[in-house]
């Protein structure tokens, strides 16, 4: 497949690479119908097992925890990943400003995604806010010194 990439890519660009990709995907597609198709289907019964996102019985909703780690993932590291944006808006400006628009523009949801990502998957909220505090001190530090570190 990277060989067929790579020819398609030198033979074509981009809309080499385009196709041929296409290409594949439509022979995936069809492989994976047919593998459906003539599969009969299981009999069996569905897993019992929890979700997890109800509480078990006896154990309150713990809803101040759920809301701060909410606050903590989304609006809080949001504003951390705008505060990374401008930053690196501001160390590209030498790339013209068309292009350090763009890297900030793709910076933002990338940080945020990432730092939601790492937040979530810690088990502490002291962790996530320290987290989630850095980022924010260290942008701000920046971005109040004039991008000079």
């Amino acid at each position: 497949m990277t060989l067929a990439l790579a020819l398609a890519g030198r033979g074509a660009g981009a809309w080499g690479i385009s196709m041929a990709s296409l290409a594949a995907t439509a022979v995936a597609f069809v492989l994976l119908a047919q593998a459906a198709i003539v599969t009969p289907a299981r009999r069996a019964s569905p897993p019992v097992r929890r979700a997890n996102i109800m509480p078990a019985k006896g154990t309150g909703w713990r809803l101040p925890r759920r809301f701060a780690t909410f606050l903590l993932s989304v609006p809080c590291a949001a504003g951390a990943a705008v505060l990374i944006a401008l930053v690196v808006r501001q160390w590209s400006q030498a790339a013209g400003e068309a292009n350090a628009n763009v890297l900030a523009l793709y910076a933002m949801p990338i940080g945020w995604a990432v730092l939601m990502t790492v937040m979530l998957m810690q088990a502490r909220q002291s962790v996530r806010l320290v987290m989630v505090v850095i980022p924010i001190l260290v942008a701000a530090a920046i971005l109040w010194a004039g991008g000079r570190v």
